[in-house]
């Protein structure tokens, strides 16, 4: 008679058989939700074939676990046969990974985010463990209510066969199936991915705790599907726990890290544990200062920019980390401590040049002297070859003396701006009058700034004002009474058909007799101009004697006003003298010599004999005049050194000329060069300077004067006919992604002229910068398969960039790149899928509004190659815009249009069509062009914009 099968035990194996076929289930679903983007592609019985290959293990055992079960009739006691139940569930559970993907495999089910709260004090392995307990529990919880639900008969022998069929079964290799490039593996994938998650968090806890007791870390040998999560891993690690990084660089784990492209990624990992604690980089610099990447350039250098640039002042801290290492021929110190410079005056706009500080409040009575021509090199005591103006350095001697002044022009209206202004006298090719029209100044005018305080405010010269028009300057810039020419009238007349200086002198100090109130006044000589024509004679030497006796006899005068009881007498050149450089002038100076001014002042609470030998420019007289004399607080630009305070933060001048676009600059050393502002490049003594922050100051400083003039904001070279534009395609794409901030970055690096961008529209009317349409093969969403239309701004923040950059918005786009570049091309794109029903024409006005709120309309150009949101670009007159097409047929369109380039691939291009460009007044744009040949053929054929992926070789090529 056969043995009599309790109920308990057949209810248990119900439970078993329930629970495997759950587990089943589970995965089944899970793998359709995470392969449906490729599922979906298959035939119903491709679809079967995978699933049927999929299962087979499961099946095989499925029959060892009820094959089991017979052993456990055995078994006395219903605890044991429970327990050894659950633990073939539990088993089969964990080898299959199922319970864990649930709730972990690529977030699917927010694992982390509803984790997160319990992460910071529970370790991961303790959470992973919980979480396969919970939901393992679950699926025996359910089994055990449909085994009390359903009636199922179970034939033990029917899956003993089925058993041993799974198992012949299972050792037949199935090709693998593959669709849309996707593997869909024999097994299933989810198991194994939640496995490595698991086993990466054990390595973590793992790690450490070797860390912490500086043990060696050498993981694994990891499989190719596991290369992406360790990759993530390692990043993780560097963001959260950067020192470890360092601590386990020399290692092959991550030494010899590979993604699964097989590139290199150890530089992105270091990169991100730098940029979470920038000391590391010098802290740990001689671990890794021999690294190189994947093309035998050594990383050093790029991991301590990533520093410097989150901590500036890092550069300096710990100079002597790598002031001694050496990049090709030269050390790397020059150009870090460049780029350190460029990260503290390196500002989006002009006015955040400037910043507030507190005035001094030091009122007195104040003259201010422009000593006409007063060069140091006629001054033995300003350090110069000659003693011509002994009589003037005995009265320098009653106060300090500035020994090295030097002038920011080349003529007296340059330094009249220069130090009534405190603008620099940057010349760009905007003029629209004379040079005292093209200057405005950023902050209140010097006589504006005294008036506010109730000053009287005087400027006196027996030159006529009308030359240059002067006077309209000098009334904006705030003086009160304007004297000039006609109040000598009944005097003989010289140099300029005006009074001599001691006219001047003699007419200044009645002025100074007659005053009641505080008074600022300004006196300009002109006795030492050349020609020369002086009371004493018309040669050099009577010239020199005049002026410095006419000036020795006013000092003695004025000291008998008491005027110095309460004021202070300012001097300064207002130019060196336009005469060549003596040639051991130029032996002992060089080129800076022709700055080099006489400056000096006398008066209450200046010390007499002393000198100073920092170095100043005309900007920094005015400067330091409105924080001495001002109260509260006083606006200035940021770098200005203080000749009253001898507060030094610049060690550079810059002289401009006025007849050519070229500006000398020098340093406190002695050291000079030359700045190209065609080309907006120092051409010669670059290394002396830090070049980034002097070429910005200009851009900016030309932008904002063309802004206070009205006229369009960008193109610096508008007037220079034969200047190629190379404007970068989406950045350099090469070595940062497309559209990203790292790509324009290196743009701006590479010094290209502009850049070109996309700005696609999520399902929500945002406006990004990415060109599209699909989010992948640019982001890290590999499984999307949406257009970037069918995407809400939220959903879209889940894609990464491939370099790990969020993708912006264009509004927080545009302030990043502001004055960054002269021209920028905004590339506007459209769907052409049917789901996506945006209004395009408004949400281009909106992209448009942005552009203007940023005041980067006057050189953003727009372009569409959608057709009807071209016409409408080309119908509106208050945008730039190109015509971007590949037809030769659409130049109709430029006919009675507002387009004012044209975009076409380079080929198009001919000497007939720039021709007819040019009778139409349009600028063509040749794309994409990364030949040097081809570049050059097409300047020979006069077209001046050329967009690029090769910013570099074709600046290079071209020069």
């Amino acid at each position: 008679m056969p043995k009599k099968i309790k109920k308990s035990d057949i209810f248990l194996k119900k439970i078993v058989f329930i629970a495997f076929i759950l587990l089943i289930v589970i995965k089944v679903l899970l793998i359709t939700v995470a392969y449906s983007y490729v599922l979906q592609k298959m035939g119903v019985l491709h679809m079967l074939y995978y699933f049927f290959t999929l299962m087979q293990s499961d099946f095989l055992i499925l029959g060892i676990a009820l094959a089991l079960i017979r052993a456990v009739d055995k078994q006395k006691y219903l605890i044991l046969k429970i327990l050894f139940l659950l633990g073939v569930i539990g088993i089969y559970a964990l080898y299959r990974g199922d319970l864990l993907v649930i709730l972990s495999f690529q977030q699917r089910l927010s694992f982390t985010t509803g984790l997160n709260f319990l992460s910071a004090g529970l370790n991961v392995v303790f959470l992973y463990s919980m979480i396969f307990l919970m939901s393992f529990l679950l699926v025996v919880f359910l089994a055990f209510l449909l085994a009390k639900s359903i009636k199922i008969k179970i034939n033990e022998n029917l899956f003993l066969r089925v058993m041993i069929a799974s198992f012949l079964r299972y050792g037949i290799p199935f090709p693998q199936i593959s669709f849309l490039g996707v593997e869909l593996p024999e097994k299933n994938i989810l198991d194994k991915v939640a496995r490595n998650a698991y086993e990466l968090s054990l390595q973590d806890q793992k790690e450490k705790s070797d860390l912490s007791t500086k043990k060696k870390l050498d993981l694994p040998e990891i499989k190719l599907e596991n290369l992406e999560k360790r990759k993530s891993f390692w990043l993780e690690i560097a963001k959260k726990q950067p020192e470890e990084i360092f601590q386990t660089f020399g290692y092959s784990s991550l030494k010899k890290a590979k993604d699964q492209y097989g590139d290199s990624y150890v530089f992105e990992v270091l990169s991100a544990a730098v940029a979470a604690a920038p000391e590391l980089a010098f802290s740990y610099i001689d671990v890794y200062k021999d690294r190189k990447d994947e093309q035998g350039d050594t990383v050093v250098k790029p991991l301590l920019k990533i520093a410097i640039q989150q901590k500036p002042e890092l550069a300096f801290r710990y100079l002597d980390k790598y002031q001694n290492i050496v990049e090709g021929n030269e050390k790397i110190a020059k150009s870090l401590l460049n780029f350190a410079a460029q990260q503290y005056k390196d500002p989006l706009t002009f006015e955040e040049l400037f910043h507030e500080v507190k005035g001094r409040n030091n009122k007195k009575n104040l003259i201010l002297v422009f000593l006409e021509s007063a060069s140091s090199v006629d001054s033995q005591k300003f350090g110069g070859l000659n003693d011509r103006m002994p009589l003037t350095d005995k009265v320098s001697d009653d106060g300090v003396s500035f020994l090295q002044m030097h002038a920011n022009g080349t003529s007296s209206d340059m330094g009249h701006i220069a130090t009534l202004l405190g603008m620099e006298p940057v010349v760009f090719d905007y003029a629209t009058g004379t040079r005292y029209q093209n200057y405005t100044g950023y902050v209140a005018p010097l006589a504006e700034f005294f008036n506010r305080l109730g000053y009287a405010t005087t400027f006196l010269s027996t030159v006529s004002l009308e030359f240059l028009d002067q006077r309209n300057f000098l009334k904006r810039a705030g003086y009160q009474t304007i004297i000039g020419e006609e109040a000598f009238e009944d005097r003989k007349k010289y140099t300029f058909d005006a009074a001599p200086d001691k006219d001047l002198y003699d007419k200044a100090l009645e002025i100074v007799k007659e005053q009641k109130s505080p008074f600022f006044l300004t006196l300009q000589t002109i006795s030492s101009h050349t020609p020369y024509n002086t009371p004493y004679g018309r040669t050099a030497e009577a010239m020199y004697r005049y002026e410095d006796e006419t000036f020795s006899e006013f000092y003695q005068e004025l000291k008998k006003t008491d005027f110095f009881k309460d004021g202070i007498l300012m001097v300064v050149g207002d130019h060196r003298k336009m005469v060549p450089l003596e040639d051991e002038e130029f032996a002992k100076r060089g080129t800076t010599a022709a700055a080099k001014i006489m400056a000096f002042a006398i008066g209450s609470g200046i010390s007499a004999h002393t000198l100073d030998d920092h170095l100043y420019q005309q900007t920094d007289l005015f400067y330091s005049l409105l924080s001495e004399f001002g109260s509260g607080e006083v606006k200035v630009f940021q770098k200005y050194n203080d000749l009253f305070t001898q507060t030094i933060v610049r060690n550079r001048s810059v002289k401009h000329r006025y007849d050519q676009k070229k500006s000398n600059i020098a340093n406190a050393e002695g050291q000079a060069g030359y700045i190209d502002l065609n080309r907006m490049e120092i051409i010669d003594g670059a290394s002396h300077f830090p070049v980034d922050e002097i070429l910005n100051y200009l851009r900016l400083s030309i932008a904002y004067q063309m802004k206070a003039h009205g006229i369009k904001e960008g193109d610096i070279y508008a007037n220079t006919a034969d200047k190629t534009y190379i404007i970068s395609h989406r950045g350099v794409s090469k070595k940062a992604s497309e559209n990203s901030l790292a790509a324009f970055k290196l743009a701006r690096d590479a010094q290209a002229d502009g850049i070109e961008f996309d700005v696609s529209t999520t399902k929500d009317g945002k406006l990004v910068i990415y060109h599209g349409p699909k989010i992948y093969p640019h982001t890290t969403c590999k499984q999307e398969t949406r257009e970037i239309c069918q995407m809400t701004r939220e959903e879209l923040q889940k894609c990464k960039l491939k370099n790990g950059e969020d993708i912006l918005l264009l509004e927080e786009f545009l302030p990043q790149v502001k004055n960054r570049f002269s021209f920028f091309f905004l590339d506007f794109k459209t769907s052409t899928n049917p789901q996506c029903k945006q209004n395009n024409q408004l949400l281009l006005d909106k992209a448009i509004a942005l552009v203007k709120k940023y005041k980067m309309d006057g050189n953003m150009i727009f372009s569409s190659y959608d057709e009807k949101l071209a016409d409408v670009l080309g119908k509106r007159g208050d945008v730039s815009s190109a015509l971007d097409t590949f037809s030769l047929t659409a130049l109709d369109q430029l006919s009675g249009s507002y387009f004012s380039y044209f975009m076409t691939p380079a080929e198009n291009f001919s000497k007939k069509l720039v021709e007819n460009l040019n009778h139409q007044s349009a600028e063509g744009v040749a794309y994409v062009v990364n030949s040097v040949e081809y570049a050059k053929k097409l300047k020979e054929m006069g077209v001046r914009f050329l967009m690029t992926d090769e910013v570099a070789k074709l600046k290079e090529g071209l020069k």
